[in-house]
């Protein structure tokens, strides 16, 4: 009875630690970030932790139990290639943001572009035809019109209406 009793105090007195948020832990979802780190622990180093660390975490609870220093190292071990901050994120989604508009920006301005290159072929070719008109008027005096226009309607070609 003794050594139940000194069990459940030395059970007491363990930290208790709720690993249940790890279990739905996907390294898969995890970018790595520009590493300051030296190369030997560049990306494909940390892919391969950010591996092992779901195939630990992929395992049972016993195991999850024995192996959490295993898996606090290994997290420690990639947090330097992990956006570490909030502020960075949100730095991040600025950046994300302003590109977008950029973005938006530039295909507004070749819509509007695409459309005055339509505007100035049209014009273009209003042009064409004004010059075309403007070659078949006759030049002359007002006074040798106005006689041409009394003949017509006195031989009944052309009524005014």
């Amino acid at each position: 009875m003794a050594e139940s009793s000194s069990a459940n105090t030395a059970v007491s007195g363990l930290k208790v630690h709720d690993l249940s948020s790890l279990l739905t832990f996907d390294p898969e979802f995890i970018e790595p970030a520009a590493s300051k780190a030296s190369e030997e622990s560049g990306p494909s180093a940390t892919h391969g932790q950010l591996q092992h660390l779901k195939a630990l975490l992929s395992s049972s609870i016993e195991t999850l139990v024995e192996d959490t220093e295993e898996i606090k190292s290994i997290l420690e071990e990639i947090q330097p290639h992990l956006p570490v901050t909030l502020q960075e994120l949100e730095d991040l989604e600025e950046r994300v943001r302003v590109t977008k508009q950029l973005i938006q920006d530039k295909e507004a301005l070749i819509a509007r572009s695409h459309e005055a290159e339509g505007l100035k072929a049209e014009l273009k070719t209003d042009l064409a035809e004004i010059r075309a008109l403007n070659k078949q008027l006759v030049t002359g005096q007002d006074e040798d019109d106005e006689a041409e226009i009394a003949e017509v309607l006195r031989l009944g070609f052309l009524q005014v209406s």
